[in-house]
């Protein structure tokens, strides 16, 4: 039923980590890297960021990072856990309750772990533990927290002494508390430095992100050529979003980078919408803005479906300026360009092409351009948008988002009612290279032609009947 389409100019990758330098060189020269065999990746690869991190710090810092508290959905419910981006970066330890203290040690990045303890009685209620011997291969030193999770005095004895403490909590107030009251007196913590070298860190990929993140987007790519294939008129949103999720599932990805977009008529001009309840409409379109994720790192790609399977003449003009305004913002994406740079050619030519497409009138180009209200670049990688903390200019091994849209809500003024409630979103992750930039993307349609000859073979998905609405009246007996 899948046909995971392969990006063009892909370079062979094994599991052994020696192939990963072949990936680095192939990125540099344009192009891209073919997915992952495998999620995870080796130890030796959150030792080497380790290393790069404790170099960015100096040797008298020390840094400590807690894993985020699981989330409470409702009563003893929990939203499914999944730990801190950075946590993960630099230790690959994928459970709750764990504490790392990296530091220079003898002119070597160290690592102490703290790990929750294996409990086979609640391992029979929600799954197995790495505990201290499972996790030992991931830092230099793992030590098991006592049944309550406490750091103990190990924490004490690693942080006495030490004047530079830098650390970075998830939102874990217990355990922020505690690292206080283990260093000495007069000592505090600073909570903003290590972020920030962090995601210094992370703006520039490795060749083992690169071939997850890949991996990632072909997911998400596949997703979005079945919806196409899927989507009919009278469909509900939740009914496309069904299909989206159900690929990623089914190629593998564990679960979805952010909760997905499937917006139609009147909710394709809402920038975040994710009730995705309601029925499509006939003659609009639907924006799908969504992002499989796979080895931690996370697609984020959109695509504008018209409902029909066909684009109306007014639903194609909004199109066509988004998307040219889109081409002209990857043209920008090379080495020493900026995401200013990017923002600023796709703005230009968006309210160029709406004048030009007749959707605002000459002399209108403010009102053109307050019809894309958000920015069009955004860094992607463990997190949809990853926190790198840069404005500077683009390099090789750098991941963006190039993502224009046009939003037309119903009672626009200075914008003809035919063109109301038309809500359009393109977005691409592009990789810079040293050659300029290359879309990894590209599994997914984009040119009206290649989406509506798509929606016109069909789906092998079935669409299933609602069930009995139910009723205020007792069942019979």
């Amino acid at each position: 039923m899948f046909e995971l389409r392969s990006v063009r100019g892909v370079v062979a990758l094994g599991i052994a980590w020696m192939a990963l330098a072949a990936c680095a060189d192939a990125a540099a020269q344009g192009g891209a890297i073919e997915a992952a065999a495998t999620e995870e990746l080796p130890p030796a690869v959150f030792a080497a960021r380790r290393a790069k991190l404790v170099a960015e710090l100096g040797a008298d810092a020390v840094a400590v990072l807690s894993a985020p508290p699981s989330c409470v959905r409702n009563a003893d419910n929990d939203y499914p856990y999944r730990t801190g981006s950075d946590f993960w970066y630099l230790t690959g330890f994928p459970e709750e309750g764990a504490v790392a203290v990296v530091e220079t040690r003898d002119g070597k990045a160290h690592c102490t772990l703290f790990v929750p303890p294996r409990s086979p009685g609640q391992e029979m209620w929600t799954g197995r533990r790495l505990g201290a011997a499972g996790a030992k291969a991931l830092a230099e030193e793992v030590v098991e927290l006592d049944r309550r999770g406490n750091v103990g005095a190990k924490l004490k004895e690693l942080l006495h002494g030490k004047k530079r403490v830098l650390g970075q909590f998830e939102r874990n107030d217990a355990r922020r508390t505690a690292v206080k009251a283990a260093l000495d007196a007069g000592i505090d913590v600073d909570e903003v430095e290590l972020r920030n070298a962090v995601g210094r860190l992370r703006r520039v990929k490795g060749p083992e992100e690169l071939a997850l993140l890949q991996r990632s987007i072909d997911h998400t790519c596949e997703a979005l050529r079945q919806a196409m294939r899927s989507c009919r008129p009278g469909m509900h949103e939740y009914e496309l979003q069904a299909v989206i999720e159900y690929c990623f599932k089914a190629l593998g990805s564990p679960r979805v980078g952010f909760d997905s977009i499937v917006g139609s008529g009147r909710n394709s001009v809402i920038l975040h919408y994710m009730s995705n309840r309601e029925a499509i409409p006939a003659g609009k379109t639907i924006v799908c803005d969504v992002g499989a994720e796979y080895g931690f790192y996370s697609a984020d790609v959109t695509r504008t479906l018209p409902s029909d399977g066909k684009f109306t003449p007014e639903c194609a003009a909004v199109y066509r300026s988004v998307l040219a305004s889109q081409k002209a913002g990857i043209a920008a994406a090379k080495p020493g360009a900026t995401l200013r740079a990017i923002e600023a050619a796709a703005r230009k030519e968006l309210v160029a092409r709406l004048v030009e497409e007749g959707v605002v009138a000459k002399g209108q180009e403010n009102l053109g351009a307050s019809l894309l209200p958000h920015g069009t670049c955004y860094w992607l990688g463990l997190d949809t948008h990853d926190e790198c903390f840069y404005d500077g200019k683009l390099a090789p091994g750098m991941v963006t988002t190039v993502e224009p849209g046009c939003y037309i809500p119903a009672g626009t003024a200075g914008v003809a009612e035919k063109f109301w409630d038309i809500g359009v979103r393109i977005e691409d992750d592009v990789l810079i290279t040293e050659e300029g930039c290359v879309v990894l993307s590209t599994g997914a349609p984009r040119e009206i032609a290649e989406i509506e000859a798509l929606m016109a073979e069909g789906s092998e998905f079935p669409r299933l009947e609602p069930a009995a609405k139910p009723t205020a009246e007792p069942p019979e007996k």
